[in-house]
């Protein structure tokens, strides 16, 4: 009896740790996928952030506008006076470095599909990546842009 218990934590650690090192897959394949590794490689930021903050906010990116990776109300955006700052949720943190996107770099356009208004970013560093913001942040940006 104390076998088959023994092997039950066995496969409980080893469903845990495979799970994990699942995660942390999916993760990295994500930031590569959507393209937050590329605007990482130049917007990378880790001082605190400030301006007005928008919890929840949702984020569509990639190389493809017919095929964006959908952070769907896991981002943190703060949007200050001279940059826009993302920042995702603590366990999609793997592989998402927070970043800070100067205004000066970004052209904004906003954009309409079926009921759903959003805007379209254009980054000056990395214009191959689609950026699509969605929600509260998006017509904040679109009003100081």
């Amino acid at each position: 009896m104390i076998i088959f218990q023994s092997s039950e934590s066995g496969v409980s650690l080893l469903f845990i740790v495979g799970f994990l090192i699942f995660w942390l897959c999916i993760c990295f394949f994500l930031s590569r996928l959507s393209g937050w590794a590329s605007l990482a490689s130049h917007y990378a930021r880790e001082r605190p952030p400030t301006g007005k903050k928008y919890y929840m906010q949702s984020m569509g990116s990639g190389y493809s506008a017919f095929f964006l990776v959908n952070y769907s109300s896991c981002l943190t955006i703060h949007i200050s006076e001279d940059s826009l700052f993302l920042k995702t949720w603590w366990m999609f943190k793997i592989s998402h470095t927070p970043l800070e996107i100067p205004h000066k770099d970004i052209t904004v356009v906003p954009a309409k599909f079926l009921f759903f208004k959003y805007s379209k970013l254009t980054l000056k560093r990395t214009p191959k990546v689609k950026v699509h913001l969605y929600g509260g942040a998006s017509h904040h940006l679109l009003q100081i842009t």
